[in-house]
């Protein structure tokens, strides 16, 4: 399906730019707050488009078959957009962050052994 290859391709791209970037950028916990903004900014973007496009880009709109969101869901459906935008930008941030921190921590234990 040509939306699922164009979704994998971007998804892709974007991992690689952010992986390339991380070799010129230093991350640090005290950018949270505007990647916050940020991300936010797009997600209402991104929400606009699928009220007027009627799409679910970003599962924004309703959950794809996975039980715990299709049990936000079921709980309020107005609540479930702000739910998943703040998991994804919370995720997006913290995971990679997390990941370098642990690379760094093993670095400094292998190179001063």
């Amino acid at each position: 399906h040509i939306i699922s290859i164009h979704s994998l391709i971007y998804h892709v791209l974007m991992a690689v730019v952010g992986l390339w970037m991380l070799r010129f950028y230093k991350i640090n916990i005290d950018d949270f707050k505007t990647y916050f903004k940020i991300l936010l900014v797009i997600e209402l973007i991104v929400v606009f488009i699928n009220i007027i496009m009627d799409t679910n880009f970003m599962m924004l709109n309703k959950p794809y078959n996975i039980y715990i969101l299709e049990f936000i869901y079921s709980i309020s459906k107005d609540i479930y957009p702000f739910f998943m935008a703040l998991v994804q930008i919370i995720i997006t941030f913290f995971v990679p962050y997390t990941l370098i921190f642990l690379i760094n921590k093993l670095k400094l234990i292998f190179y001063h052994n």
